[in-house]
């Protein structure tokens, strides 16, 4: 399918729109965890709205939830030659495109970290510590035990890629402190860490986030949900446990909660839909009135009953027309993960604008 030349600059400009909108994330730093929180919360709708107009008929939606407490990924570290315990990741991205009986679904994990302030676009440093056994997990990808589940066992993944060196649902991910005209600031990688060591010093991400999200949905980036099971398992899992923690509104211990905000799960989703007589679009709130696509009916949608039951229950309490009302309170030690899930089903876009 040929998408809209345009659609990877008005991504690029959604994403900037997310992380320059300071009404719902607050933070002392501005770092990681917040600008994760913030291209969560507020790209469903800033995307919707950019992307609607080159729609002729089918509909696209955009839903995303934000946790705190990343979860961790428990492997032997033969860099290190002992046991440990990085980040996972910061977000998840996820694709469905649905069009003329095909379905491609796919999904990539980003690490994100801030770039250089005054380096050169796209650049990060990474430590020797932490830092380095973490790039070190992902230049191999060996199994991995990953957290999150509570008291449940903990499951096993065997995420390596096959040949070595050609994983496609990971990257890391740099966001630029001060964009440049025309750019959101986030890029990833081009490909997999390189398998040779250093896993310390200065990287370079190259490809803007806006061109990787067309890129997923138009099926040339990202992990396949279909034929990768490994990789569908571990979404399954984060998706329990954004499900989890939503479900029971779920705090963690450690993390600090301020006066008048609040640390529970946040959700957001936004949607057009187009037909033979105009769009209509939706914002904030799951009243049922239209079909919700992330439901349970489709039986290689393994995982979609647990993202759908975080969307159903959105209410007014927390949620305004234009996404989430609810402060939220970020603290850069205080690590948290987010899913952003973005879909197409029959689209047809408008030919004056291909």
């Amino acid at each position: 399918m040929k998408f809209p030349d345009a659609l990877s600059s008005l991504a690029e400009q959604a994403i900037l729109d997310a992380r320059n909108d300071q009404s719902i994330v607050s933070s002392a730093k501005d770092g990681e965890v917040s600008h994760v929180a913030k291209v969560v919360l507020h790209l469903p709708d800033a995307l919707v709205n950019l992307w609607a107009p080159f729609l002729k008929s089918g509909t696209l939606t955009v839903q995303s939830v934000f946790c705190h407490k990343t979860p961790k990924a428990k492997h032997y570290s033969d860099f290190k030659k002992k046991n440990v315990m990085p980040e996972f990741g910061d977000l998840l991205l996820i694709t469905n495109l649905q069009s003329g009986g095909a379905d491609d679904r796919r999904a990539m994990l980003l690490q994100a970290k801030m770039g250089n302030q005054n380096g050169n676009p796209g650049e990060f440093d990474l430590a020797s510590g932490g830092d380095a056994i973490q790039r070190a997990m992902y230049a191999h990808w060996p199994s991995v035990g990953l957290t999150g589940l509570g008291k449940r066992p903990r499951p096993i993944f065997n995420l390596a890629p096959n040949p070595p060196g050609s994983c496609k649902a990971a990257r890391y991910a740099c966001i630029d402190p001060s964009p440049s005209i025309g750019s959101s600031g986030w890029s990833i990688e081009d490909s997999q860490p390189n398998q040779v060591p250093p896993y310390c010093g200065r990287f370079q991400a190259k490809v803007p986030l806006g061109d990787a999200l067309v890129e997923m949905l138009s099926g040339e980036l990202g992990a396949s949900l279909i034929s990768d099971p490994e990789w569908s398992r571990a979404v399954a899992h984060l998706i329990a446990v954004a499900n989890l923690r939503d479900s029971a509104s779920r705090k963690p211990p450690d993390v600090v909660v301020v006066s008048g905000v609040t640390k529970a799960p946040h959700t957001s989703q936004a949607m057009n839909l187009m037909a033979d007589d105009g769009p209509s679009s939706y914002f904030g709130i799951n009243n049922g009135n239209y079909p919700l696509y992330l439901e349970g009916n489709d039986p290689l949608w393994r995982w979609s009953d647990q993202f759908a039951m975080i969307f159903r229950k959105l209410n007014p309490k927390r949620f305004n027309i234009h996404g989430p009302r609810v402060p939220i309170d970020v603290e850069e030690g205080d690590r948290g993960f987010g899913v952003i899930f973005v879909g197409a089903f029959n689209p047809v876009w408008r030919e004056d604008l291909l």
